[in-house]
């Protein structure tokens, strides 16, 4: 069994080489949401926050908990 020794190539060489179609595209698209749900959900915790230290009276250490439950996941 022969191996056959690898050129090295430049990184805009490679991608020439590869090309950028409907995959690169659906995937930007796909990532690119993904991180404005991600985002948007991070936002919308500082209302929560805010509003439970009005209405249920929650202390900082509580205030932190649930300002870092979405950082965590499920």
């Amino acid at each position: 069994m022969m191996v056959k020794k690898l050129e090295k190539v430049s990184y805009e060489d490679a991608l020439d080489m590869t090309g950028f179609g409907k995959f690169n595209y659906l995937m930007f698209a796909l990532v690119g949401s993904m991180i404005m749900g991600m985002a948007s959900e991070i936002f919308s915790v500082s209302f929560l926050v805010t509003a439970s230290a009005c209405e249920l009276g929650t202390v900082s250490s509580q205030q932190a908990l649930i300002a870092g439950t979405p950082l965590v996941g499920k």
